[in-house]
């Protein structure tokens, strides 16, 4: 309660405003609810909005929608809109019609708060401040114009109201003036909704989605031989491979669109050396995805406390084609083996995969691993943009699934010995928040 705030205290039992007496019971109940309020003594310090709890989810109207069941119940929802006791063809209000210049408190009613003080005086919100119908992203936008209104006049002006206004009080006591025999208080703490405000303030008390793009850009490439069978072999295979994956997410409204153009080919050469001539095999494999059409996939942006973040991408389920061939030559004096051709079409689970600021692994410039991302500030850096390089020889090299390469049709390890050979994966992210 503020300095000089002036709380009138009901009796055990008093008279509702048209409709009807206490139990003793009831008014005990109320006086204990009450108690609770005047109990918190001077408010609070209200220093600027604190970073929040860890969200599920970094998308402001996602934060803003745990604040709904506050904003939309009665003990709320009545003063913005749901009652008019100054309309006298309306039926809302139970203590029925009040002139506008009534004293809520000396009726009867409302004895609870104090009408002769301006911070305590019973009073419903201007009709732009009503709650009444609206959707979370309307609502929203409604508090977002109050917020950016109050924190014009002192840094933590929105915050410093929730935490601070008498009636706001009152209302997480589930209290209402004579219009009800029990206190029914919001499903939400005041504890726990003032969490969630400072959650939604930390993203700059804003409605509208992270927006921007992610890519990711994976190659592979491999060119070596060897003898079949070991050194001395008269039998030598050559290989050649390359292959790359662009993964492209757009994000726009909430909404994460995947675009995938993938593809690689594979040239195995053997020649067998025999008596006084040579025998030729050539094997093509050659495969693409099927996903270059734009698709729906899954994007969660969770930012933490300490500003670090982390960018949960989920794609689509895709879709390979792989032909593969082969054919035979020789200067021998025997029939080569005839050509052969077949195709594989093979689907994939959907491909997962975390971006992590900072990195969540051991950066090494000169082995090829780097990120340079900056840690989200609401004051300084609103926007999450980084740039991150892996090379990597298996799914060991990363805490989190990194490429996808390695476990597609791509030949990532040697033929002759097994050995694992390097995927270079690229990505680049730069998502903000629009005004």
């Amino acid at each position: 309660m503020r300095p000089g705030n002036k709380i009138v205290k009901p009796g055990a039992v008093r008279h509702h405003c048209g409709v009807g007496r206490h139990t003793a019971i009831v008014a005990a109940a109320f006086l204990a609810a009450l108690a609770a309020v005047l109990a918190r003594g001077q408010p609070r310090p209200s220093g600027p909005p604190s970073p929040p709890m860890e969200p599920a989810s970094s998308d402001p109207l996602d934060l803003f929608a745990v604040m709904m069941p506050v904003f939309t119940h009665d003990r709320c929802a009545n003063c913005h809109g749901g009652v008019d006791p100054h309309d006298e063809s309306s039926n809302s209000h139970a203590g029925g019609f009040r002139p506008v210049d009534a004293t809520c408190a000396d009726s009867g009613c409302h004895t609870q708060t104090d009408d002769s003080n301006p911070e305590t005086k019973w009073k419903t919100a201007s009709p732009i401040h009503s709650f009444g119908g609206r959707t979370a992203n309307e609502l929203c936008k409604m508090q977002s114009d109050v917020a950016d209104d109050l924190n014009s006049r002192r840094p933590d002006g929105y915050f410093h109201h929730l935490d601070t206004d008498f009636l706001i009080d009152l209302a997480f006591v589930g209290l209402s003036g004579g219009a009800s025999d029990t206190a029914a208080s919001p499903p939400m703490g005041k504890d726990a909704f003032l969490r969630a405000a400072r959650a939604w303030l930390y993203l700059g008390a804003k409605c509208k989605p992270w927006t921007g793009s992610i890519t990711q850009h994976e190659t592979f490439a491999s060119s070596y031989s060897f003898p079949l069978g070991g050194e001395g072999s008269a039998t030598r295979v050559t290989v050649n491979e390359p292959a790359q994956r662009i993964l492209t997410v757009d994000r726009v409204e909430g909404v994460s669109t995947y675009r995938i153009n993938q593809g690689g080919h594979q040239h195995m050469l053997t020649v067998m050396q025999m008596e006084g001539c040579e025998l030729t095999i050539t094997s093509n494999s050659r495969w693409n995805g099927q996903n270059q059409a734009p698709e729906r996939g899954h994007g969660n942006i969770r930012i933490r406390p300490d500003g670090s973040y982390t960018i949960r991408l989920v794609g689509p389920m895709e879709k390979t084609v792989t032909l593969d061939s082969g054919h035979a030559s020789t200067n021998c004096p025997m029939t080569p083996p005839g050509s052969t051709a077949d195709t594989t079409v093979l689907d994939w689970p959907q491909w997962k995969t975390t971006i992590h600021c900072p990195a969540n692994f051991q950066q090494d410039p000169a082995g090829g691993n780097t990120i340079d991302c900056d840690l989200y500030d609401p004051r300084t850096n609103p926007r999450l943009k980084g740039t991150m390089t892996r090379t990597l020889r298996s799914h060991e090299d990363a805490p989190d699934p990194a490429s996808w390469l390695e476990v597609s049709p791509v030949g990532i390890s040697r033929a002759d010995t097994g050995a694992q050979m390097p995927v270079t994966v690229v990505t680049t992210w730069d998502l903000k928040l629009p005004p």
